[in-house]
């Protein structure tokens, strides 16, 4: 479980979750949580960079309640997919092993399966 503060997610800054273009343009958006299990909240934050459009800013930065966070998580993923705009894009490993650990980071929060 991520022992940084809610507010320091930083999806860009460790790049661990992304998705890219399969072109290698340099389009990527990057995906970061964390889960609060005092305030039972969790923050879903992803960040595009845009290469092609010479911009980095938020993609989503939300907090929800536990029980939503993996859904919420799934929204921002569907909505980067989205974004991409039915070109090939890369990633798709390393957002299973996203939703895997925060699903795993959800239940030793206290949230049932």
């Amino acid at each position: 479980m991520s022992r940084r503060p809610e507010r320091e997610t930083d999806p860009y800054g460790h790049i661990s979750w992304a998705l890219s273009d399969a072109k290698g343009r340099g389009d990527l958006i990057c995906f970061d949580y964390y889960v609060n299990p005092i305030k039972k909240t969790a923050r879903i934050h992803s960040v595009v960079n845009s290469e092609t459009a010479h911009f980095i800013q938020d993609f989503a930065n939300v907090v929800v309640p536990l029980d939503e966070a993996l859904a919420e998580a799934h929204r921002q993923i569907d909505d980067a997919i989205e974004w991409f705009q039915g070109q090939r894009f890369v990633g798709k490993r390393t957002i299973a092993r996203f939703l895997k650990l925060l699903a795993t980071d959800l239940g030793h929060a206290g949230l049932s399966r």
